[in-house]
């Protein structure tokens, strides 16, 4: 009975991993998530801030040929500068709370215009609203541009609409790289 043990063959050992497959599908997985991660970025960057690329862009997004305040007022300097900025944060409070409401009437537009039902009254009264809030927003920004241009002497009144008021030409060439 004591019979001897049937030779069992040894286990061959596992083939062995083609170690640059592994790191390479890494490799893979580390782009891919950057890729993604930079087109949901793109995506919700353009979202939030509107389309960025041409006057056509910026026309579709509402913006025009705004006056660019930060530009204009890097054209003067000296004691006309911290005038014009005093001028311009005293109009800041008033220009947040026309902003604010302008806001509010773009918020009540969407909300007649996306309701179940069509209601030609309640769309014409916001866009109404919104019309009535955009110009006394504009009204107030112009007339703080006007206090702006009564106290700025000449040059430098020539000087500071003239950057803030950049047209087509010098504002494609203010925002062209130098090479």
């Amino acid at each position: 009975m004591n019979e001897p043990a049937a030779a069992v063959a040894p286990t061959p050992p596992p083939p062995p991993r083609a170690p640059g497959r592994r790191r390479g599908l890494w490799i893979a997985l580390i782009a891919s998530l950057a890729v993604n991660l930079f087109l949901v970025g793109w995506a919700a960057s353009s979202w939030v801030y509107g389309p960025r690329h041409g006057a056509a862009a910026r026309q579709a997004a509402g913006q025009g040929m705004p006056f660019q305040h930060r530009n204009a007022v890097r054209a003067i300097g000296g004691e006309n500068r911290q005038t014009v900025q005093r001028i311009w944060r005293e109009s800041l409070p008033e220009f947040r709370t026309r902003a604010e409401s302008l806001r509010q009437a773009h918020a009540a537009m969407r909300t007649a215009f996306g309701a179940d039902q069509a209601d030609a009254k309640t769309m014409t009264e916001a866009v109404a609203v919104l019309k009535d809030k955009a110009n006394a927003m504009f009204d107030h920004v112009n007339a703080t541009l006007l206090k702006i241009a009564a106290v700025l002497p000449s040059d430098a009144r020539k000087a500071y609409f003239n950057a803030g008021f950049a047209r087509g030409r010098e504002r494609r060439e203010r925002n062209t790289p130098e090479r």
